[in-house]
């Protein structure tokens, strides 16, 4: 199946806002646009052309999540990263290695594949194909004029998204209002996940309208946010992470969100933007994005929707456009197929855990000696830090998200610190 496509450019977005794509938050006209349909049909074949481990059987279901780059240059377009998957594990199975995945939802599945694309990416950066270009100036890394990228789901991200109130539809309101509480025969369609609990009378299931909750499931409850808390984390901070922002000189957003399935337009607003419009947020690198949003025709169905007679997959994809590794199946957040005496090692992990992505932001940072030394000017062997001293050596992107977890997110779940102390001198 090919894995390119032609697409046509709309440069109309300063005459028309509605009909073309412009970026308010910036005020700056964003570089392509492709049809919702286009994006279906482009991040199907990709699945399609994966091989049938881990993919659902046929009364199973699963969400497909990808990641396209466009580049209105050569006016092509190609699916970087794919996620499939449906399920997290509990509070108690975290591990302090950082070898499982604590969530393996599609759309966390498809970005972190996306974060080994942009390691590779920066190794090299001279080839044809890299989106990147480095700056001399700066000695970091700048997406190439006329790329873009995009993010597609078959279906609304968990969470704050799923929530269609009866009472405004799909009409236009004004985002950041009074959160409204509803019950469920003032709501066409009601998530699952849960509210982060204020008191032990919280009702967790309450259809709060912009609240912050965790991923849905059954037995102990996870510590991941929903998708939908995630996505609008990656709308402001930019969907590159702590990391990889070291290398880049500027954060990465989408530019447009496209769905399938049964989405309502004016919740995924709400969800991603909406919600925190009339929260003020001061920082000179991160501003509020409020990207395009997409919906595909309703005759566009997804092989492994879910319905009533269908169980959820346990199994999960991640592929990525990659040298090395770039298909894996995950179950439980553990590679699937590993042996036993390779279960607790880094080998034995995923290429998209925190042990392995951590092993990618290492060895890349090997390879930029000026970034490497403004960075660790006082360390012999940058090799023996901590995967949260790392993390931390981000400073402004940390900052940045200390003011969003005051202002914007204040209920984000905490994590025990103990899962960030790692080394990869440990494994």
């Amino acid at each position: 199946m090919p894995e390119r496509i032609r697409i046509n450019i709309n440069r109309s977005c300063l005459v028309n806002k509605r009909n073309g794509h412009y970026c308010r938050s910036c005020m700056m006209e964003t570089t392509s646009f492709v049809p919702a349909d286009q994006i279906f049909k482009l991040c199907i074949e990709k699945f399609n052309s994966l091989p049938r481990t881990g993919k659902p059987t046929t009364n199973e279901w699963t969400v497909l999540s990808c990641i396209i780059q466009c580049d209105s240059n050569s006016k092509n377009a190609k699916v970087i990263s794919l996620g499939t998957g449906t399920k997290c594990i509990g509070s108690d199975q975290l591990c302090e290695k950082g070898l499982i995945l604590n969530d393996s939802h599609a759309e966390v599945m498809a970005r972190r594949g996306f974060l080994r694309y942009l390691y590779a990416s920066i190794r090299n950066y001279l080839s044809d194909g890299s989106p990147l270009a480095y700056n001399e100036q700066t000695g970091k890394y700048s997406i190439k004029n006329g790329i873009s990228f995009h993010f597609f789901s078959t279906h609304a991200p968990c969470g704050d998204a799923t929530i269609v109130s009866k009472s405004t539809g799909d009409e236009e309101i004004e985002p950041g209002t009074k959160k409204m509480k509803l019950s469920p025969e003032f709501t066409d369609n009601f998530t699952g996940a849960k509210l982060i609990a204020a008191n032990e009378n919280t009702d967790l299931m309450s259809q709060d309208e912009g609240a912050i909750r965790t991923k849905p499931g059954r037995g102990i409850r996870t510590l991941s946010v929903s998708c939908s808390d995630k996505l609008s984390r990656w709308n402001i901070l930019g969907i590159q992470g702590a990391l990889i922002n070291i290398f880049l000189d500027k954060p990465v957003y989408f530019e447009t969100l496209t769905f399938s399935g049964q989405v309502s337009e004016i919740s995924v607003k709400r969800a991603l933007y909406g919600r925190w419009r009339k929260v003020s947020f001061n920082s000179e690198r991160y501003k509020l994005q409020m990207p395009r949003i997409n919906i595909c025709s309703p005759d566009l169905k997804f092989e492994f929707e879910q319905t009533t007679e269908t169980d959820p997959s346990p199994a999960s994809i991640v592929w990525a456009d990659v040298q090395e590794k770039p298909l894996e199946v995950a179950v439980s957040g553990k590679r699937q197929g590993v042996t036993k005496s390779k279960r607790n090692t880094i080998s034995g992990a995923l290429r998209i855990s925190k042990v392995w992505l951590f092993h990618e932001f290492v060895s890349t940072l090997s390879s930029q000696p000026s970034l490497q030394k403004s960075f660790y000017p006082n360390s012999d062997d940058f090799h023996k830090i901590t995967y949260k001293e790392a993390k931390f050596c981000s400073e402004e992107y940390q900052s940045a998200w200390n003011l969003l977890k005051t202002d914007y997110f204040q209920n984000w779940t905490k994590k025990s610190e103990k899962l960030l102390d790692f080394k990869l001198e440990d494994r």
